[in-house]
């Protein structure tokens, strides 16, 4: 009993028991080394999102890159498809006979 009355004369005074002090040093070492793992962690993260941003950018780059080929190639058929025709047409003429005499 005496010890109780003791224990809270002391703590009214701010002084804590040597077990209670151990003890929050204790959580305070697990809270730092907990602290550092999530340090860890989030070093690790940021370098992921890095690295997923610059394959995003890559592969956006890519994709600009074959939607214009795609445009040229279109471009390219359709003057493929006239060069065609006129050949087409001049063959066509060339094999007609002339129907008079001019």
């Amino acid at each position: 009993m005496l010890y109780a009355l003791w224990i809270r004369v002391a703590k009214f005074f701010g002084l804590v028991p040597r077990w209670e002090v151990s003890l929050m040093m204790l959580d305070q070492l697990k809270a730092d080394e907990e602290y550092q793992k999530l340090l860890h962690q989030a070093q690790t993260l940021r370098d992921e999102k890095a690295i997923l941003q610059e394959e995003n950018q890559s592969l956006w780059l890519l994709l600009e890159e074959m939607g214009e080929s795609e445009t040229l190639s279109k471009t390219n058929l359709n003057d493929l498809m006239e060069d065609l025709q006129d050949t087409i047409v001049e063959e066509m003429l060339r094999d007609f006979d002339p129907i008079g005499e001019a």
